[in-house]
């Protein structure tokens, strides 16, 4: 063995794991022989249906012509109060490295209308969109999919149509995915949608979501109309 004493103008060499580092340096690290570390790994079967069911969701929303956006998950308060749902309890960051984002987000409303606000100012006004993504609440997260759709109902380049898309384009999508059950729609309000355009959505008689079109006011709060 070695007996080694650390010179005092090395102050970074405080462990063993130090020196050993020093060691594997001066002889090359290319010279070590490669291992991995041994890790226990509990048996536990993995739940495949969320991929799977994410997997489904997708292909149907794909197919019909919407795109895949993933946003942050990271709010501000700003955003919240403009998509009308600053009654909604928050986890608010402790450490959030801006203003901009300060809150894990409870809808994802804010998060889609943000990506509708950054293709209309680049002259994109034809979208369809969706997002798989989290929502978080005092008591846990929830897996979430948010849908958005504006412009034109036909995005064809050889189409002339100037039909605007409407809530049962939405709701006709909706329908398409089946999660084991067929879901209801039933008229209902919803903050942040308009009270004559919305519905709530219902599996089993449990309310999972809701579908309408989003409201003026919020759409001029963001600069959207």
């Amino acid at each position: 063995g070695f007996k080694v004493t650390v010179p005092s103008f090395r102050g970074d060499l405080r462990q063993n794991v130090d020196l050993i580092e020093e060691i594997a340096r001066i002889i090359g690290y290319d010279r070590l022989q490669v291992s991995f570390p041994h890790i226990q790994v509990l048996n536990i079967a993995p739940n495949a249906r969320p991929r799977q069911l994410r997997r489904q969701i997708s292909d149907v929303l794909l197919s019909n012509g919407y795109d895949e956006t993933v946003t942050f998950s990271l709010i501000s308060h700003k955003d919240l109060k403009a998509s009308n749902l600053s009654h909604l309890p928050v986890i608010e960051m402790h450490n959030a490295l801006s203003a901009e984002h300060c809150l894990l987000r409870p809808s994802m409303m804010p998060s889609l209308l943000h990506v509708a606000a950054t293709n209309f100012n680049r002259g994109q006004k034809d979208l369809r969109l969706f997002e798989l993504g989290k929502r978080y609440f005092l008591n846990g997260e929830r897996s979430t999919l948010g849908i958005l759709a504006a412009g034109k109902k036909n995005v064809q380049w050889q189409s002339n149509s100037k039909e605007r898309v409407n809530f049962f384009d939405v709701k006709g999508i909706l329908e398409q995915i089946r999660v084991g059950a067929e879901v209801q729609f039933e008229a209902g309000n919803y903050a942040g949608l308009e009270d004559y355009s919305a519905a709530v959505i219902k599996l089993d008689g449990k309310i999972i979501g809701a579908a309408g079109k989003v409201e003026k006011k919020v759409l001029a709060i963001a600069n959207y109309l």
